[in-house]
């Protein structure tokens, strides 16, 4: 099958194997920001942004893991690395800089990933959240306190920030702390393939995070991710349908959830760590 995708600028069109991780095709790109870590999801050194359009038509982002995701999961999205934030230090990159939070720099574009998700994503922007949000880095050097200190600053950059994060992507664009070749980015993910499954296609795959861990033993000609809009938790006559796409931070952050299970988030953070 051919995978088709935008990758920060660029349009691709990829006829590698589909369980092909994304870190390896990365680096074979010479996109080389992103690490290989511990490649098991565990140190965060290989982050990358993937967005895609939801079903109200807000072009969302999520943080992953590229050592833990297929090329197939890239289809009709975007791809996000640091190489494609900015050709200059960002205000984030620069508050980094400023505060000693690079250290040795392995994990440091791993932990602009992660800082830039927790601008776009996080509820509330405060220390709590920032620490959360550094939860996947592993820093060998010890280093935490520069990384929250710029962390604390860019909170500081964006008072205005909107506190509804399906709000906040024209806001980051204006800062500078996401690029602005993004305001076109909706109308050209339109134009791609869209990612659709059907039977025919092989095997469903939706994350995947633990079946990446066998490669390279395990592999598979055809292989189709599970559609984006499954990731959604909504009510339907009475009940909470979770769609078979959601993940641990979904179930989290969800307010239909929160009503029922206020201490859920809590209980949470003990699962997958």
């Amino acid at each position: 099958m051919s995978i088709a995708f935008i990758l920060n600028q660029t349009l691709q069109h990829c006829d590698l194997p589909p369980h092909t991780r994304v870190l390896d095709y990365l680096r074979r790109q010479a996109l080389t920001a992103a690490k290989p870590g511990c490649q098991e999801g565990d140190c965060g050194a290989c982050g990358v942004l993937l967005g895609h359009v939801d079903g109200c038509g807000q072009l969302v982002y999520q943080h992953l893991n590229s050592c833990l995701l297929p090329l197939v999961a890239l289809h009709g999205k975007h791809l996000l690395t640091v190489e494609g934030l900015s050709e200059q230090p960002t205000p984030l990159q620069q508050a980094l800089i400023d505060h000693g939070g690079i250290q040795c720099g392995y994990c440091t574009p791993g932990v602009v990933i992660a800082l830039t998700a927790h601008l776009l994503n996080s509820p509330a922007l405060d220390e709590a959240s920032l620490k959360t949000a550094l939860d996947g880095n592993l820093c060998r050097c010890t280093g935490y306190a520069g990384i929250l200190r710029a962390g604390a600053t860019v909170h500081g950059l964006l008072p205005q920030l909107p506190a509804d994060p399906a709000q906040r992507l024209p806001a980051l664009i204006a800062a500078g702390i996401m690029p602005a070749y993004l305001q076109q980015m909706t109308t050209q993910l339109a134009q791609l393939p869209p990612a659709t499954a059907t039977a025919s296609d092989g095997p469903l795959l939706a994350g995947g995070t633990d079946l990446l861990l066998h490669q390279p033993t395990w592999q598979a000609t055809t292989l189709t991710q599970i559609d984006p809009s499954l990731d959604q938790i909504t009510l339907v006559d009475g009940q909470i349908v979770l769609g078979a796409a959601c993940n641990v931070a979904e179930l989290a952050s969800s307010p239909l959830l929160a009503a029922l299970l206020p201490a859920l988030p809590q209980i949470l953070q003990h699962v997958a760590c």
